[in-house]
């Protein structure tokens, strides 16, 4: 394990993992696209550009969100269908299984975080047999999205409920979103990818194999 990757875990007692990306990939690009297609349906005709064109079902539940309390329950109702059904069917991200393993074993408790609602994260978690590995999991419960990332909402909200501080947190993201959220929060950020802005991170790995150690013996008793 790479020194900068290592220090930032070691001075993390909890570990927030995002869950589009380092977790598993929720849609790709061409779900995505269908999952907008689809909710776009239940809006009707005479969207707004930006929204009729959009590939992105958070853009489509956004606009959603301001068209009245029942169609954005509607709407957000049936994207967490489409989420549960996307992981369902997916894979964890090539060594994420090893990797929450070796976080717990490390003495750091771990909170799967995202935008996608909370019964697609657990779902995900369960089919995988991941879900003894985190302490609580942090994601959408209802149609606000202005609690959703990039504010920093639901980092918050995980920080007060494990009674922590930010800077004894360490969030793995891998968008711009999640590091903006992050920074909101006072919490350093492990960028996962390419897509998380270098000035954003302290820190980046290229796949979730790198926070595998073999020396788990050797990690400090938390």
């Amino acid at each position: 394990m790479r020194q900068d990757v290592r220090s930032l875990l070691d001075a993390a007692d909890h570990v927030l993992i995002a869950f589009d990306g380092p977790l598993c990939t929720v849609f790709d690009p061409s779900a995505s696209r269908g999952a907008a297609e689809r909710l776009r349906l239940l809006l009707g005709a005479n969207l707004p550009r930006n929204v009729a064109r959009s590939d992105d079902p958070f853009e489509v539940l956004r606009y959603a969100s301001s068209c009245g309390e029942n169609t954005a329950y509607v709407v957000e109702r049936q994207l967490s269908a489409y989420e549960a059904e996307a992981v369902a069917f997916g894979a964890a991200t090539d060594g994420v299984v090893d990797a929450m393993r070796t976080l717990n074993s490390g003495g750091h408790s771990v909170t799967a975080v995202g935008n996608q609602s909370v019964q697609a994260i657990r779902s995900f978690l369960t089919v995988h047999d991941l879900l003894g590995t985190v302490r609580r999991i942090s994601g959408r419960v209802d149609a606000r999205t202005t609690k959703l990332l990039p504010d920093p909402f639901l980092l918050n909200q995980v920080i007060e409920a494990v009674g922590t501080v930010p800077r004894r947190c360490l969030l793995i993201g891998a968008t711009a979103a999640d590091a903006q959220a992050a920074q909101a929060a006072g919490i350093p950020v492990l960028g996962y990818g390419a897509a998380v802005p270098r000035k954003l991170a302290a820190a980046t790995i290229e796949s979730m194999t790198e926070l595998v150690v073999e020396e788990l013996l050797n990690w400090p008793v938390r």
